[in-house]
């Protein structure tokens, strides 16, 4: 058995059927290609997990923009690439 096979083998059924299912869907090519997806994208979530705690700890520090402050230079970026097209 080779090393590919072993890794969709040893996943629980209900796992090995979605991923199955999603690749015979043509969501994927195979099934490393979904499961390197899902591993990257849980990394993807943490990762974005990290960044707001950190922006909820500045907030709570007091280095927070203001959401007002925000949407008004947002408003200005907006405003200035319809300008500009």
């Amino acid at each position: 058995m080779s090393q590919k096979a072993a890794t969709i083998e040893t996943l629980p059924d209900d796992l090995r059927e979605t991923i199955e299912e999603d690749v015979r869907a043509g969501e994927f090519t195979d099934a490393d290609e979904a499961i390197r997806t899902a591993i990257l994208s849980q990394h993807e979530r943490i990762a974005l997990r990290r960044s707001v705690l950190e922006a909820d700890a500045a907030c709570a520090r007091g280095e927070g923009i203001p959401g007002e402050q925000v949407f008004n230079e947002l408003r200005t970026l907006s405003a200035e690439r319809r300008k500009a097209q």
